[in-house]
Parts: structure tokens; sequence; C-alpha cells
């Protein structure tokens, strides 16, 4: 795993607005738990292209576990993902975007 982070790491030292990678660091970085770095790869990815569809809906899996909802919907609605409202009242967020973390 920390392989695969320090490859990205390089990979931004070369292109800085690389969102394949910035993204891919934070979905990596969301699975072992560093919320905040993980926030900050998504943002960062997000400045370069608004609209890409995976940083959105991963940025927005991260927001719902940390109990962001509201900028969560936002950034799922952004992404064109369908919302639902079960019947238990809570928003289930869309599955995980199938891009290869590399």
């Amino acid at each position: 795993v920390f392989d695969e982070m320090r490859a990205l790491e390089k990979r931004l030292v070369t292109d800085e607005r690389d969102v394949g990678a910035l993204c891919a660091l934070g979905r990596l970085r969301h699975a072992h738990g560093a919320t905040a770095a993980a926030a900050d790869s998504f943002e960062a990815a997000l400045t370069v292209d608004p609209d890409d569809h995976v940083t959105l809906t991963s940025y927005g899996r991260l927001l719902m576990e940390l109990g962001d909802h509201s900028r969560a919907v936002r950034l799922f609605r952004r992404s064109g993902v369908a919302l639902s409202m079960p019947r238990s009242g809570r928003l289930q967020t869309p599955p995980a975007p199938q891009q290869p973390l590399n």
C-alpha cells in the first residue's frame, strides 16, 4: 500500500495536476483512515477537474462517513448519482466507483 502511495506521489511530482493520481491517492488515504489527507487529495483533484465523476463520488463517500451529509449530497448530485432514501430514513450512498487505484 505504501508503495502504491509513493508511486502516486511520484506521479504528482511529475504532474501535480494529474487528477487520476490525486483521486487514487485520496482513495488510498481514505481506505487507511487518513481522512484529512484524503480530503486534501480530493479537493486538489476537484480544483483541477471539478466535474470528475470518480473524485466527486469518492469524496462524497468520505464526507458521508464523516457525517457531512449535505456536502456529500451536493457532490453526488454534481456527479449525476441518484440518491435514494429507504424506509430506514438513512441516506444510501452510491457504490464505490470502479476505477483502478493506480
